[in-house]
């Protein structure tokens, strides 16, 4: 992440575009159930990880009340493949029933 602010693509006024985005890493509580996307919220908010009720969505009203997509590094993964390759070529990498890759750590 500091290379990537350090070139300009991340941060404050991105490319001097008068963009803003950054990314922020933070450990979660380490509970399985923070893998659910309201239990992750609550927990990078220092609560305990517990699922919220619903509605509101995150979408809606998400970390520090504020509107929130939650996604994993598999589906930025994809999706930038996707984009670059294509679909045709993501597809032919997986198997006739799964198509495409999966991450495995």
């Amino acid at each position: 992440l500091k290379e990537r602010r350090e070139a300009g693509l991340l941060g404050q006024n991105i490319l001097n575009k008068g963009l803003n985005f950054d990314i922020e890493i933070c450990l979660g509580a380490g509970a399985y159930i923070c893998g659910e996307e309201s239990a992750l919220i609550e927990s990078l908010e220092g609560k305990m990880g517990i699922p919220r009720n619903r509605p509101p969505y995150p979408v809606a009203q998400g970390y520090l009340g504020k509107p929130t997509v939650v996604n994993n590094v598999e589906t930025f993964l994809a999706a930038a493949s996707i984009a670059v390759y294509g679909g045709e070529w993501f597809a032919a990498i997986g198997t006739e029933k799964s198509k495409g890759t999966k991450l495995l750590s």
